[in-house]
């Protein structure tokens, strides 16, 4: 295998990580605000709290 192939196989891949890159960040950009803050405020208390029971877990 060329080291080459690994990081560049054709303009076509690039074009297809950049349009979706960018498509995903303007929706996780545009969803919490859309969405509201207390939306998002339960949205991290619901993280947080799993990540506390997962803590306690290991």
């Amino acid at each position: 295998m060329d080291w080459s192939e690994l990081f560049f196989q054709n303009w076509q891949g690039m074009l297809r990580t950049v349009i979706v890159g960018t498509f995903a960040y303007i929706t996780l950009e545009t969803f919490p605000r859309i969405s509201g803050k207390r939306t998002l405020a339960k949205l991290i208390q619901n993280a947080e709290n799993r990540s506390h029971i997962f803590g306690n877990i290991v």
